[in-house]
């Protein structure tokens, strides 16, 4: 698995098409997949009649909070540095500001369901911010471990 990740991300000219590919075909999964989940914490904060397309397009939007800067982050690498490996290793700056737009992209979405949706705030709160940052904690935590272990 190692030696994989080494080859991907080692050369700019395999990264991209692989980034490319594989974002193309997990798009369209994300999309379907967590839109639903999207359009079910809009029904769950009250929202019983939201539109399934509106909530997905509302994912969308919010989703782009972090996906194009990540987007301009790795064009600057590419750049910048000789692979994404290099980048990685090298580069503190720019994957500090992306966790910093993961926690922001929670308040714009709870923002945008509130705008759009009529919702009560207090599970929009509970379902859009409070729960998605617990998880992503607990997902940066154990990353984190994960790291510390195979250093």
């Amino acid at each position: 698995l190692w030696r994989t990740l080494e080859v991907l991300a080692g050369s700019w000219r395999v990264f991209w098409p692989f980034i490319v590919v594989i974002s193309a075909l997990s798009g369209w999964l994300i999309w379907l997949l967590w839109g639903w989940w999207f359009h079910r914490r809009v029904v769950l904060c009250g929202a019983a009649d939201a539109d399934k397309q509106i909530s997905r397009r509302v994912f969308t939007y919010a989703s782009l909070v972090v996906g194009l800067p990540y987007l301009l982050l790795l064009l600057f690498w590419t750049l910048s540095y000789e692979s994404y490996l290099a980048a990685y290793d090298q580069e503190i700056l720019g994957s500090i500001l992306i966790i910093c737009l993961i926690f922001w992209e929670l308040f714009t979405a709870y923002i945008a369901v509130r705008t759009v949706f009529s919702v009560d705030r207090w599970r929009a709160r509970f379902w859009f911010i409070i729960s998605p940052a617990i998880v992503y904690c607990i997902q940066f935590g154990l990353l984190t471990l994960l790291y510390a272990v195979a250093s």
